[in-house]
Formats: C-alpha cells, structure tokens, sequence
C-alpha cells in the first residue's frame, strides 16, 4: 500500500516511507523523523517546508529534538515504569504524593470522560489489567497462558476500580494526588488502586508535539504516536491527500482489506479495539480493554471504533470507553456529542459512521447515522 496514510485499526502510516523524496504541488519538500525510543513504539513526526537553505534543515531538525523531549516528559510522568505513575502505584492507600503538570492533567481529562462515559473510561482498571496478563505482574495467580483467571480474584480486585475515588488537586502550581483508601489483602499479601494511562497517554504526548510544531511556524505535517494516535496539520502534496486533507485509509481488523478513507487536516484521528493486544480462549477472543464494571475484556459486538476530534487525548480516550460501550450506548452517546466523528466495525461486520466523518466508503455494509 503506497501513497496514503493507512490505519489498520492501527496507524501504519506507509505513505511516509518515502517523504524525504517527496516534492509537493507547491516546491516544499517533506522531511520524516521516526523514533522508537518512548512508550515501546514507534513515533513519527512528518513536515513539510522548503528546505532550500540549511537553516531549514537545522530548524526542523531541532523541533525533531523538542518534539522527542515532549514523548520523553510524557513517559517520565506515565509510563509504567521510573516514573510519577509508579510512585503513584507504590502509594500505601491513603497516601498523597505530589506529581508533575502531565500527571494532573491526564488525571484531570480522565475524570471528565470517566464521568461522561459512566466509567467506561476508566485508569483504574490497572490492576484488573494485570492479572488477566496484559500489563507485567508480580501476582502469582495472573492469568497464564492457556487459561483465564479466576472469578474469585476478579471480584476481589473489583473494589479497587473506582476512579471517582482518587483525589487531586492544584494549589499555588504545585499538583497533588491522594490514593484511595480502598486495598484488599489476597494470599497474604495487600494491594491497592493502581492506574494505566495507556489508553491515553500516547494521545496526550502526541497533542503537545503537535503544538510544538506548529509553534514553530510549521502548517503541513502529522505526528504519530504508536499504532493507534495521530495528529494531522495540513496537506501539502497531491501523492498523500487532495487539497489540505490527508489521506486516512482505515483497513478492516481481519480481512485487512481497506473499508473507508477519511479526507482529513487539523484534527486528531484515534483508533481502539480488540485486533492487536488479544489473546484467544476456547475460540474466543479477550482483549486487554477491561471494563471496569465486570472486571474482564469488553464483550460486545464492538470490534474497532476510530474517533476524530480535535484533542488527541480526548480521541484516544473516547475510542476506548466506545469499545467496552457497546455499539447501541455509543451511538447515544454520539447523538450528545457533535464534536466528535465516529466510524466503527462491530462483530457483525456492519459499519457506523456517526457526526459526517467525511468517509469515503469502500465497503457495501455501511450505515451511515
């Protein structure tokens, strides 16, 4: 697949490949820079500008450099581990701490979509996460492969899920967190609330690289962040979109077949579902999106929601409380929320789009609300 930005439910961004050749309608030339140096994954920024001088070079050169200082501050504050999070995970329950700006702020986001979703979005899952075996864990009862794990731990960790329960707070710019009181003691030993920021953190870091940029004075570019959020600026090249749109291919989670391509510039475009991080029981298949409420993988007709809005955080974060939804609560819940666009396939391989995405479809299947 050449010439255009591909999701596979995920963002593969094939197109890029060959930016650094790559001469635009009007002269500017684009310029790629790819890391894999945060959060276990891939990080791209893409520009184009004119490139004729070598300060041109030097410049986009140097907000390569504040664009990875931003995935690293970002990291440092929720990636799983050496950071302000797993300070926050090693808290006794009741214990403050103070944190950092990223902290707070991803904290501050979560509450709100947590409250808007009626949980569906929710951090505090973490502990749920692990011991169905997708985060790495010390509990000796973890699912193993071959398995599931045991209703018994199931519910006796579901009293620690409550993120309405987490404390936090800004005063004369300095940000505390209070863990909640809840624990439970399982085989001797205590545990207590503990958070994930995956389902948003990449989207959040991808967001203030994205600012970075164009504080710079850049107009045409995207960045990347993992194969689930992407921040896109303008368009400059007919190869890679029409206009100031980019091309968005979405590609179907198991025919991998291309079903719809979005026409997009200046939003966020996020993807979730249960294709990638899964593992299949007795011919089923869990994913490691955990709803708080049951405790286990989402079990709806849902298979991948992509959301367009315009803060990626916000995008990351919606797509995944849609999944653990469900399709007929996500299309209410989408009638209330205009700013946000929706395209999804759920299990019966019928797809929605919602809030004119700008979809062109390629599949027959299609419903459009």
């Amino acid at each position: 697949m050449k010439k255009f930005l591909v999701i596979l439910a995920t963002i593969l961004l094939s197109a890029t490949l060959c930016l650094g050749a790559l001469v635009s309608c009007s002269g500017k030339k684009g310029k790629q820079y790819t890391t894999t140096a945060y959060f276990g994954t891939q990080t791209v920024m893409a520009i184009f500008d004119d490139f004729i001088r070598n300060e041109d070079t030097e410049k986009a050169e140097k907000v390569w450099q504040e664009v990875k200082a931003v995935f690293a501050s970002v990291e440092s504050s929720v990636g799983r581990e050496n950071s302000v999070l797993a300070d926050f995970n090693a808290l006794e329950a009741g214990e403050t701490m103070e944190t950092d700006v990223h902290f707070y702020n991803l904290l501050k986001l979560s509450a709100k979509i947590y409250d808007q979703t009626d949980g569906a979005f929710n951090p505090a899952v973490a502990p749920l996460v692990e011991l169905w075996g997708f985060l790495p864990s010390d509990m000796p009862f973890a699912r193993k492969d071959g398995e599931l794990p045991s209703q018994e731990y199931i519910d006796k960790f579901l009293p620690l899920t409550d993120f309405s329960e987490i404390e936090f707070s800004e005063e004369d710019g300095k940000y505390y967190v209070t863990k909640p009181l809840a624990s439970v003691t399982i085989e001797g030993k205590t545990y207590t609330s503990e958070l994930d920021f995956s389902g948003i953190g990449k989207g959040y870091a991808a967001g203030l690289a994205a600012e970075v940029m164009k504080e710079a004075g850049y107009v045409y570019g995207y960045v990347s962040a993992g194969s689930s959020s992407l921040v896109l600026l303008k368009n400059n090249s007919d190869d890679y979109g029409s206009g100031e749109n980019w091309y968005v291919d979405l590609v179907h989670p198991t025919r991998q077949d291309i079903y719809a391509r979005l026409e997009k510039n200046s939003v966020s475009v996020s993807t979730s579902g249960d294709y990638e991080n899964n593992f299949l029981y007795e011919g089923k298949t869990y994913s490691h999106i955990i709803d708080g409420k049951s405790g286990k993988p989402f079990d709806n007709d849902m298979r991948c929601v992509t959301v367009v809005c315009d803060d990626p955080a916000s995008g990351d974060a919606y797509s995944t409380a849609f999944c653990v939804m469900g399709e007929e609560k996500t299309l209410e819940f989408l009638k209330n929320h205009p700013e946000l666009e929706a395209i999804f396939v759920t299990g019966k391989d019928v797809l929605q789009v919602y809030n004119g995405v700008g979809a062109v479809i390629t599949a027959s299947d299609i419903t459009e609300k």
